[in-house]
């Protein structure tokens, strides 16, 4: 918005019986003058807080950039993707060169002539793609760059047309550089992926005329049940966060809320506080909130707490223990006195939660929603539930804290 527009102040005024504030100042957008009532560019108006004050000046300047932002769309008939899809273009063009010459250049030659461009030019408008149309995560975006780059390194890739079906092929099926061994399912997997959605870009912007991807199968990776803990295991960790001589039990909330809340260990768990936890009296109404500011998935969520989750917390509350994350040789020595210092994976808590609740009866939508995942994540992860009774869930929801 244009600060020549509106400019605008508050003073405070002494009156007979009570104080009060002043909103003073110039309009100069007309329509903003008759949807406010003033007679001329000259703002002076009374009211009796500072609050009613503040919140007069924001209406009038939200009105006026409001009126601003539509007469810049008005004149076109592009929603807000493409306009920024425009604005990105115009950034990558050339001095002296128009979008509308390029428009040309595609509809006359079907696709441009880039076979001999640089491939790191294409990389880069990828990038920006990602980064500012798509709006991707950056660590999603980094990821898919650090692929394509190995590909470019490994094929010796310099230009459009030397990305081609058997330059892929040949990257695919690589082997380990320092062991020598073929690479996993998962890993030519992401390589797939990463080549594919680069591929999918230059075909949508008509650098090339087909995806060299698509003809190349993608891996199949062989389904693994992910580990988890049985009941005694949970159990035996809890009692060595406690017994612990050195952390004196500081380090049993964060093992409650990745074994009985399904938090992500790494990603979530560091940035929850014990007062983003509810404790009431009655069982429903407790739960664990995980914020925007703190949830690696686009939407926050609110996880109820189990019986076990809520016994736990309460203990750990009368301790006045907050949630910390162990450092890396407490970590061991927990694990190393609960007997479970070989038997572990990143997410083992974080799987047990699910695997648990699942088969206690829990409906997989709503599990979805409580772990930050989709339904479909949840029944592909976590087939192996049919193996796990009711019994052993019992078993972990009865995990007890000391008296």
């Amino acid at each position: 918005m244009s600060r020549s527009k509106v400019s605008l102040s508050i003073k405070p005024v002494s009156g007979k019986n009570k104080s009060a504030f002043l909103v003073t100042g110039r309009c100069h957008d007309a329509d903003a003058q008759k949807r406010f009532g003033f007679k001329t560019d000259k703002v002076r108006v009374r009211k009796n807080s500072e609050s009613e004050a503040m919140q007069l000046i924001a209406e009038i300047e939200n009105f006026v950039l409001a009126r601003e932002v539509r007469s810049r769309l008005r004149s076109t008939s592009l929603d807000e993707a493409q306009l920024r899809d425009a604005e990105v273009a115009l950034q990558l063009l050339p001095k002296g060169i128009s979008l509308t010459q390029i428009a040309r250049k595609f509809v006359v030659s079907d696709r441009g002539d880039f076979d001999e461009d640089p491939i790191n030019k294409w990389i880069d408008a990828f990038r920006t793609e990602k980064e500012e149309i798509e709006q991707r995560r950056p660590k999603t975006v980094s990821n898919l760059l650090w692929r394509i780059n190995q590909f470019i390194n490994y094929s010796n890739v310099e230009t459009l047309g030397d990305f081609s079906r058997e330059s892929a092929a040949r990257f695919l099926t690589r082997s380990h550089a320092k062991t020598g061994k073929k690479l996993s399912a998962q890993t030519m997997q992401n390589d797939w992926l990463a080549l594919h959605s680069f591929g999918g870009y230059l075909v949508k912007v008509k650098a090339v005329a087909n995806n060299p991807l698509q003809e190349i199968g993608r891996a199949q990776v062989e389904w693994k049940p992910p580990a988890i803990h049985n009941a005694s295991e949970v159990a035996a960790l809890l009692k060595a966060s406690l017994q612990d001589v050195y952390s004196a039990g500081k380090y049993t909330p964060y093992f409650v809320i990745c074994c009985f809340c399904g938090v992500r260990p790494e990603a979530e768990a560091p940035y929850l506080r014990m007062k983003d936890v509810t404790l009431a009296k009655s069982l429903s109404l407790s739960e664990l909130r995980v914020t925007r500011q703190k949830v690696t998935t686009a939407k926050q969520r609110s996880v109820p707490l189990n019986a076990a989750a809520w016994r736990w917390l309460q203990y750990c509350q009368k301790q006045e223990w907050e949630i910390a994350v162990p450092t890396k040789n407490a970590y061991i020595r927990i694990r190393l006195a609960a007997g479970l210092l070989g038997s572990w994976s990143g997410d083992i808590m974080r799987h047990t939660y699910a695997t648990m609740t699942l088969a206690n009866g829990a409906n997989k939508r709503d599990l979805a929603e409580w772990m930050g995942n989709s339904p479909r994540q949840i029944e592909n992860s976590y087939m192996n539930l049919a193996k796990y009774e009711k019994s052993a869930a019992r078993k972990w929801l009865n995990i007890k804290p000391p008296q």
